[in-house]
């Protein structure tokens, strides 16, 4: 099944407001040396103009020394979710509950993260909202087996959800999307502005009911 995209304009729920939001982003870009506060614009505003083939190579290239922040508690999902990920050419740094993943994020640079929500120490979303605070401009992908969290997800201004059992091929396809953002495209989102965003539900026949990862 197709991951499905979804553009809202919903507030965001619990977490600062777009007022906050905005001023934290453009502190950062500046600090990062933006000469120029970006305007915000809407991913969904933006024409897809990445070309039709690309190379090996060049997907090569464009992930080489990406780092993507892992965070999830089972062991077994960390191990193959990280031999896929280094097989792609990325860099993974894995932590196994939240707070380990902020400690992390605090002392290396972090281009992705790939974040459960059920974890020990820290949960997910407690964890998203400090990594959103601390650091903005870094992408999120929500990947949990915790049903009904669509909504959640869209209010927080994460850059996906994708429900287990993982689809390694939507995960990667995810990943190269996100990594491409500008930071205009993940401050709109961050600040609540319309936005697309994508969910994939998990595969049909394969979820397990209760299970709340």
């Amino acid at each position: 099944m197709a991951g499905a995209r979804v553009t809202s304009r919903r507030p965001r729920i619990g977490y600062a407001t777009k007022t906050e939001t905005m001023n934290r982003v453009l502190a950062r870009l500046s600090s990062d040396g933006a000469t120029t506060p970006p305007r915000l614009l809407s991913s969904t505003m933006k024409s897809n103009r990445t070309p039709t083939t690309r190379s090996t190579h060049a997907r090569s290239t464009n992930r080489r020394a990406k780092r993507i922040l892992l965070v999830d508690d089972d062991s077994t999902v960390r191990d193959s979710l990280n031999d896929v990920l280094q097989s792609e050419g990325y860099l993974v740094i894995p932590a196994e509950n939240g707070q380990q993943a902020l400690d992390l994020a605090n002392k290396s640079s972090v281009d992705l993260v790939l974040l459960d929500l059920n974890m020990p120490v820290k949960n997910g979303w407690e964890t998203f909202e400090q990594l959103t605070r601390e650091h903005p401009l870094i992408p999120i992908i929500v990947v949990t087996a915790r049903p009904n969290q669509l909504f959640t997800a869209i209010n927080a201004g994460v850059g996906a959800l994708l429900e287990k059992p993982m689809d390694i091929p939507m995960l990667l396809r995810t990943m190269e999307k996100l990594l491409v953002e500008t930071a205009r495209q993940r401050l709109a989102r961050l600040a609540g502005i319309e936005t697309e965003f994508l969910y994939k539900p998990a595969t049909a026949g394969h979820a397990h009911p209760g299970q709340k990862k």
